[in-house]
Order: structure tokens, then sequence, then C-alpha cells
């Protein structure tokens, strides 16, 4: 394909899809893996070929997987590929505002800066480094960290700062600030000191005007999820994309994610991690690990989380706790499977008494994965992460006490346990815990249905199966409430269409339709 093949070829071809030569269905074969599809478009930078099956279904395939009947067809439909008349500049002279190249490469590199040299530069009032870091801990996991909507908050209101001086981050920030769907996503924690909300595109806009490529990319992403302004959308990811901005690759690839397209997806991140983006990488490694727009290919899913555990093991070393721990979940959960380095760098964070690392390093040790089980060694790390206020090492305990294999049983200690977890997570799962601890008593508490009820309820009307089927049990019986039949059946049956066994097998019991 030729050199100067243009990077937004596949955005084009998704919004012109009638004009795409090669719409014929045929038979594929990758290995042993056959299927019946469309060809789409071939990406030169992912080396990948994507495909929409008879279903509607997107899926992109590596073109070294596919047979030499394949390769040469992709290689054909490539050449009428080329003489598609969506074009825009060359990548050679990007447009540009107030920028230059020394520019982007400087925001490129402060999105693979290490958690540590960032928190330093945030804390030394520097704006980007602070917009920088809100946005990692609001995105979380892929960067390394766990995601904390309130310092996100912090962070986000310490850039808007900024805003008056000029600064593009600080304009970004204090649009943040503003935006409506920040607010719903940050829930109500974001945007509690702001009388009201304003329209923060006007502060997306002023930073885009600017030719800064985040302001670029973040007003691009605002308007693409309007119906009349999706096209303007586009044309500022392209701009941010013209200007080689690195994050601009991954955050449109999770916008198709989000959309439904994983193939198309897969393609952007690609281009992302093969440009060094330390997020795009461990996302990468995902796609291959679980078929996300791709087949699934151990190999490549390996090396990616790989490249993605270098990166964060510079931070790890330096002594950056969160890092720490997410590198030991990195080995821990994926295809690098290695529960001792796991339990290594859970060590390292869980004895610098960070939380989260205490309570997976107590899993470690309750599991018997990395280290030999130890239940006393479990507890002792559960409870330090418990006393923090950790709400999943909290629910932990209290299943530890209730379930009574790691500990004796002990029922008060467990409602102790589920009630400090389920005042900071609201977890219906925890609600239903509670429920079972009253409901059948003993263990240090008596018997209480009413109680028992109140906690069915709760997670009965957030749609948890197993809380209406217990919910229809005690109208049933006329545990904690008056006896009912119609209002059990009615609780049988919410639950039965969530394919609930115990409660399908009630209502046949009770000779009901279940509707």
């Amino acid at each position: 394909m030729k050199n100067n093949l243009l990077l937004f070829v596949s955005v084009c071809l998704l919004l012109f899809a009638s004009n795409v030569a090669g719409a014929e269905l045929r038979t594929w074969t990758a290995g042993t893996y056959k299927v019946e599809a469309e060809f789409v478009s071939f990406d030169e930078t992912a080396k990948t070929v994507r495909l929409k099956t008879n279903n509607g279904k997107n899926v992109a395939v590596a073109l070294d997987k596919l047979s030499n009947e394949d390769q040469l067809f992709v290689e054909s439909q490539n050449k009428k590929q080329d003489e598609n008349p969506f074009k825009i500049e060359s990548q050679d002279n990007p447009i540009s505002g107030k920028l230059n190249k020394r520019n982007v490469t400087e925001l490129n590199e402060l999105t693979n800066l290490p958690i540590d040299v960032l928190i330093v530069k945030a804390e030394k009032g520097d704006a980007d480094a602070q917009l920088e870091l809100a946005i990692r801990y609001y995105i979380g996991d892929a960067c390394g960290i766990y995601r904390n909507n309130d310092k996100a908050v912090e962070w986000c209101q310490k850039g808007a700062k900024h805003a008056d001086t000029g600064s593009v981050a600080g304009l970004i920030c204090k649009g943040v600030l503003y935006d409506k769907d920040f607010k719903h996503h940050f829930n109500s924690s974001f945007g509690k000191d702001l009388t009201e909300m304003v329209d923060s595109t006007s502060y997306y806009r002023k930073a885009a005007e600017t030719g800064d490529p985040r302001g670029q990319l973040i007003l691009g992403l605002k308007l693409i999820e309007t119906k009349d302004n999706k096209m303007e959308g586009i044309d500022w990811i392209k701009k941010s994309v013209e200007q080689r901005y690195t994050p601009a690759y991954l955050l449109f690839g999770l916008y198709y994610r989000y959309g439904g397209d994983d193939a198309e997806a897969f393609n952007w991140v690609h281009k992302a991690a093969e440009k060094g983006d330390v997020k795009a990488m461990h996302y990468l490694g995902y796609c291959y690990d679980h078929g996300d727009g791709i087949l699934r290919d151990n190999a490549e899913a390996i090396k990616w989380y790989r490249k993605a555990a270098e990166q964060y093991r510079k931070a790890a070393e330096q002594g950056h706790i969160e890092t720490q721990c997410f590198l030991g979940e990195l080995f821990y959960n994926n295809e690098i499977g290695d529960e001792k380095e796991a339990v290594k760098w859970f060590r390292k964070a869980a004895e610098q008494g960070f939380a989260p690392a205490q309570d997976k390093l107590g899993r470690c040790y309750e599991l018997g994965n990395g280290v030999p089980i130890n239940y006393k060694e479990a507890i002792k790390w559960y409870r330090k992460a418990a006393e923090q206020g950790y709400a999943a090492a909290q629910r932990t305990l209290g299943d530890c006490y209730k379930d009574g294999e790691v500990v004796d049983k002990d029922y008060a200690e467990a409602l102790k346990w589920y009630h400090k977890a389920y005042k900071q997570s609201g977890s219906s799962i925890t609600a239903i815990a509670i429920g079972d601890c009253y409901f059948n008593g003993g263990f240090g508490i008596s018997p209480n249905y009413t109680e028992a009820v109140k906690w069915y309820r709760e997670a009965a009307n957030d749609g948890y199966r197993d809380a209406e089927y217990r919910l229809g049990n005690c109208y049933l019986l006329g545990h904690g409430v008056a006896k009912d039949k119609a209002e059990a059946v009615k609780w049988f049956r919410k639950a039965a269409k969530q394919k609930h066994k115990e409660a399908i097998a009630q209502l046949k019991e009770l000779e009901i339709e279940i509707e």
C-alpha cells in the first residue's frame, strides 16, 4: 500500500461503506478457523483485515493468519481502495495552530511519564501534568493505577485555576468541571461546588482553536456524541490525529469500542500501541487475550502485556505503590501469568499500607496463588485493608466470617464488616449477604426475618435475581412479611425471567406459568 495512505481511510470507509469495492460474501480461512464474511478494509499499520460477517458483526483478522488465497484477494482489493476519493491533508504537512511538532512530541511524552514523576510536576503547579493526572485517575486501570474519581476531580480543579492565564490545559480542565456528561460519570462527587452547569463545549472549542491536539480531541469526542455535530466532531479528531497526538488514536479506538465496532476499535488501539502508548499496549494485550475485535492469539497477548508491564515496572521500581499493585495484577490475571511475581509486587505495596494490595495479598494466601495457603496470613491482610475502609476487603472479611472456611463462623462479626462495606459501596451482593445472615441466624445472632426482608428487597429492587427469589420465598412462607402468594409469584417470575433455576422450579411446583 502507498506510503501516503491516509490514517483516516478506515473512518471514511466506515462512513461511506457503500463505496467500498469487493463487498462480496466469501469463505475466509485462518488456520482451522473459517468464516463467511465480506471484505471491508485492510489496515496497513496493524496488518489486519477487517471483515463483516453475514450477521453484521465486524471482526479483524491478522493478515499473516489468512490462507495464501485470502491474502491475494486482500491485495487485489487494496488496489481498488487506494482509489477511494475521500482524502485528507498529507501527514507530512499537518494542520496546526500555534503548536509545532516539538510541542506535540512533548505532549506525547507526558502521556507516558511514570506516575510518580507526573505527580511531582503536578504538585509544582504544572497545569499540563494536572490535566494528565485527572485523566489517568478518571480512566484508571489502563493507566496502571486504580480509578479514583475524587482524585480526578481534585486535579481537574487545580488545573482549572490556570484557565484565566491562557493555559490550554486549564481551559480543558475548566470545561470538564462544567461538563454535565462528566458530572454524570463522576456521580455526586463531581462538580459539587458549582451552582450551575454551563456549556462546557465553549471551553473545549477555545482550546481546540489554538491548535492544541488535546483540545481538538476532547472537542471532537464531545461533538460526535451529538447527532447534528457528528461530522464536525470527526473532523476535530482528525486534526488531532494529523498532529500525531498518540492518545487520539487510543481514544478514537475506545469510541468505536463503546459503539460496538470492535474491529475498528482494535485497528486504532493498535496504532496507538505501535506509537508507544502504554495504555494502548495494555488494552491491545487484552484484545488479543479475549478475542476483542481480533481472533484470540495468546502469543500476541503475551507480547503486548509484557510491553505494558515493562513500562509499569519503571514506575513500580521507583516505589510508586499504586503501580506496584497494578503490576502485580497484570502478572496475576493475564496470559503473562506469574503468580510469584504478582505476590512480590502485591507485597511491596501492601507493606507500604496500600489497601488494594493488602486485599489482593490476602487472596493469594487464601487461595495459595504464588504462596502456600495460609489462612492466618490471609485474614491478617484482609483485616489490614478492611480497617483502612477498603470496601472490597470489608466484604471479603464478612464472607470469611459468614462461610467459616478461612476462620470460624461468626455472623455478628460478618454483619459488622458487611454493614461497613455496604455503607461505602451500596453493593446489592453485600445486601443479599446481610439478608442471609439475618434470615439464617445463629453464630452470634438471632434470626430476624424482618431485617432479612428489608435487605433482600433492597437488592431485589436493583434487579438481582437471587434477591428476587429470596424475597419471593419470604412472601410464600410468611417470613418477615404477611403471607402473600400473589406477591411471592411476582418475585419468583422476576427471578425466573433471569433464568434462576430455583425460581423456575418453585413456579412449576406452584403450577404457575413463568410468562
